[in-house]
């Protein structure tokens, strides 16, 4: 897609071409190595360096943490709650949900984390998948946090091209030929593109309709923040 575009020159060189596309460390997880920049890495690959090597290590040490120390075992109690849903009540199951999601995270980060090491020692920079997601202040901002390279891959590959293609731009005339709210006109907009890349979350995550269902559940919840939004900001100044 990206030569299609002629956003970048075809590669001559066999070896650059084949290295960047089968760099085994993102391979299972990710992140999403996007090809202009890794072949570019790729190209300009330094000697051994000490300091770097070093710092890869503490990255991948520091993954190793979080994924066995961490995740793993906090999943021993989720998996015992979760597995026997007819021994547990009440505030054991809150607890349960809130360590799941720790889980999740320390698990996931981790494995990002010792990636991102790995590349390291080779030379090459892969870009950061988390930003701290849980100190989010809404659920737009939380996946602008949560998996940045899918995010990113998805603005670039989906979101981009729907909002640039011939039927969004007819949508988006009857919209502003029918509608006088300008509020309206720029929700339905926005909730048109945002849609497929919603959709298509879902989809990366697992081919099946549950996994959409996912995708557009938050997709749901974005939307509805968006449509309120001129009255929670006005409600939020009012309650200072």
């Amino acid at each position: 897609l990206d030569i299609y575009w002629r956003k970048k020159k075809y590669e001559k060189n066999f070896l650059n071409l084949f290295v960047s596309m089968s760099f085994f460390p993102q391979m299972v997880q990710g992140p999403i190595a996007r090809y202009p920049k890794l072949i570019e890495q790729v190209k300009e690959l330094k000697g051994f360096d000490y300091q770097r090597f070093c710092m890869a290590l503490q990255l991948m040490l520091w993954g190793y943490f979080k994924k066995l120390v961490i995740a793993d075992r906090i999943s021993v109690f989720v998996n015992q709650v979760f597995g026997n849903i007819g021994y547990y009540r009440g505030l054991i199951f809150v607890l349960a949900l809130m360590a799941s999601a720790v889980q999740l995270y320390a698990d996931f980060s981790g494995c990002m984390d010792i990636v991102e090491g790995v590349a390291e020692l080779f030379g090459i920079k892969l870009d950061k998948n988390f930003d701290l997601p849980f100190s989010s202040q809404s659920t737009a901002e939380f996946w602008r946090r949560w998996h940045i390279s899918l995010g990113a891959w998805l603005k670039e590959y989906v979101f981009y091209p729907v909002s640039l293609s011939g039927h969004f731009k007819k949508v988006n005339t009857f919209t502003k030929k029918h509608i006088k709210s300008q509020h309206i006109v720029g929700f339905i907009t926005i909730a048109y593109t945002l849609f497929f890349v919603w959709f298509c979350n879902g989809l990366w995550h697992g081919a099946s309709w549950l996994y959409i269902v996912y995708g557009l559940y938050y997709y749901v919840l974005m939307m509805l923040g968006k449509f309120t939004e001129p009255y929670t900001d006005k409600l939020a100044k009012k309650l200072h």
